[in-house]
């Protein structure tokens, strides 16, 4: 590749992260009902699609194309068969109905969206998981750290989104028993079946997200932070709007915490 190529190449991530923090702009513009924007819809799907690219680039900086393919494939898989099993069974997440707002579906189940989701979550959350643990990446048991970090910000996520699906966007509807604890609406074992899940998908994928062939950087690489931060703070965002003030608050402290934290460790 010659140098023009190159240089240009280079700056693809960069671009695609612009791109990314544009797209949620428009999207929070869109549920603020900022004029031009009003019927808008479209821009949740450009800001999920905006995610997809700007982790899949930043990944190819540290990690083969062909790793980047294919753990990324293995995860959207993985999760759109554990959607499907919960659509038919309500196991493991919860009974939950998703509705026209979500998007089309694929097999006449799985929302398309979904897959995509899992798949930008669980790995920007091991991006963001590996900042924290950062001092601690020597350690012998520094691999299982990353695992159970990952997994527990990835049902962080999903505590922080779930405010926003069911009563914002009204993405799903829950139809949890009334002797379960619920978080807005969503059975409390909804998060676990988050955090399980993504363990499992981990214990499948982790092979794939280890390069062998280079040394380990020297440089922390804060993108993944960027893309978790947006993906955990919007949400609490467009809660805000439509004045669901606890659940935002509760979001935006729990994720201050998460990035304070990463923050720190990326620097070490």
């Amino acid at each position: 590749m010659n140098s023009p190529a190159r240089a240009s190449a280079s700056r693809l991530p960069l671009i695609a992260q612009l791109v990314f923090l544009a797209s949620a702009a428009l999207w929070l513009g869109y549920f603020a009902q900022v004029q031009g924007l009003r019927h808008a819809s479209w821009t949740g799907g450009l800001v999920l699609l905006a995610a997809v690219a700007t982790t899949s680039l930043s990944m190819v900086s540290s990690l083969p194309v062909q790793n980047v393919i294919t753990v990324s494939a293995l995860i959207a898989f993985l999760a759109s068969v554990v959607e499907i099993i919960n659509a038919k069974t309500g196991v493991p997440f919860g009974s939950r109905t998703c509705t026209e707002a979500i998007g089309p579906r694929l097999f006449g189940v799985l929302p398309w969206s979904l897959p995509l989701l899992w798949m930008v979550v669980i790995l920007n959350s091991r991006g963001v998981a590996r900042l924290i643990l950062r001092p601690w990446r020597k350690t012998g048991k520094y691999g299982l750290w990353v695992i159970g970090l990952t997994a527990a910000l990835t049902a962080l996520f999903d505590f922080n989104f779930e405010p926003f699906a069911a009563r914002v966007g009204r993405f799903w509807i829950w139809s949890a028993s009334s002797a379960l604890p619920t978080w807005q609406g969503a059975p409390l074992t909804s998060f676990t079946g988050w955090l399980v899940v993504t363990v499992l998908i981990l214990a499948f994928t982790t092979p794939w997200l280890i390069n062998k062939s280079l040394s380990r950087s020297s440089t922390a690489d804060f993108r993944p932070l960027i893309v978790w931060m947006v993906l955990n703070l919007l949400p609490p965002a467009a809660c805000a709007v439509q004045h669901l003030w606890f659940a935002a608050m509760v979001a935006v402290s729990l994720s201050s915490v998460i990035i304070v934290f990463a923050i720190r460790g990326g620097r070490w």
